[in-house]
């Protein structure tokens, strides 16, 4: 509604800086804050934050409501008739082309292997594998580097164009990220180099994802079914993100035998091995990923 054509992949890719500056504050600042602070003082800020987020929104459906009426009178002035509204119906969305439920699948298994790892699995692994004692602070180098790089990927993305070329470039950078962070103890040794390097590609691949994959959505439906497929796209990519953390979890409390990663009677090998397990999972939905990507790439 706001922005199209040239415009949608660096649209998409300053929305996306903004949402990982969030997404960093609550990785690094919540917890220092319920440390130093204490935790009713966390828990206000992030109320205080999402309050700022309503009153946000409220003055954004104002301001869109009234620009819609500016349009609308001076529209009323014009001889042209106006373009009729499909009415919706949910019939619709078995009528979506093949293109975008390709995009729905490559977007539900990329961001199981981003999210999961960042949120779920990636903080027993560095923290027992590699031997990080602040997990999160490595953890969060992806969102620093989208805040920074998204929006000079959505501009290159916006220029250059082949939206599918890039999420097939993107999903093969975080496959190799997973096998470096899986068997790179065997390669190169332990130690703060290995997580960094693999949240590096990470981050790059994360930035130009955003940028290449969201866009494609107003390209492959009417403007009358954006929203609705925007909605489907988000819908699938939360219901997968659920199911993933559920089997994640269970991979490793099944190699726990029922105990915790803070059980000091576990051995370390133990801990290591059952923080590694996941991965394997993840290691795998993004191959399955980076082969959808190559089918949409033949599609379009």
């Amino acid at each position: 509604k706001w922005f199209g054509g040239k415009e949608l992949a660096l649209s998409f890719g300053i929305t996306l800086a903004f949402a990982r500056i969030g997404s960093f504050g609550d990785l690094i600042l919540t917890p220092l804050m319920a440390k130093k602070l204490g935790m009713s003082f966390a828990v206000w800020f992030g109320t205080i934050t999402c309050g700022i987020a309503l009153a946000s929104t409220i003055l954004a459906a104002v301001s869109d409501s009234v620009r819609d009426r500016t349009i609308a009178a001076k529209e009323a002035h014009k001889k042209e008739p106006k373009p009729k509204k499909i009415p919706f119906s949910a019939k619709d969305i078995f009528y979506f082309p093949l293109s975008l439920w390709l995009i729905y699948i490559i977007c539900v298994l990329y961001y199981i292997d981003i999210f999961i790892l960042i949120s779920m699995v990636g903080t027993n692994h560095l923290y027992y594998k590699f031997n990080i004692a602040t997990p999160t602070t490595i953890l969060s180098i992806p969102y620093i580097m989208s805040a920074v790089l998204a929006p000079i990927c959505g501009f290159g993305v916006d220029k250059i164009g082949k939206k599918p070329l890039w999420l097939a470039i993107t999903s093969a950078v975080v496959v190799g990220a997973y096998a470096v962070l899986i068997f790179a103890p065997l390669i190169i040794g332990d130690g703060l180099a290995v997580p960094i390097i693999t949240m590096i590609l990470i981050g790059f691949s994360y930035s130009l994802c955003a940028a290449s994959l969201w866009p494609c959505v107003p390209l492959l439906v009417h403007e009358d079914r954006v929203a609705t497929a925007y909605g489907m796209m988000n819908s699938i990519q939360n219901l997968g993100l659920a199911f993933a953390g559920l089997a994640t979890g269970q991979m490793s409390n099944t190699c726990l035998g029922g105990t915790t990663f803070e059980d000091p009677s576990v051995p370390l090998r133990q801990k290591i091995a059952c923080s590694t397990r996941p991965l394997y999972l993840l290691w795998g939905i993004g191959a399955l990923s980076f082969v959808f990507c190559v089918i949409l790439y033949i599609v379009d």
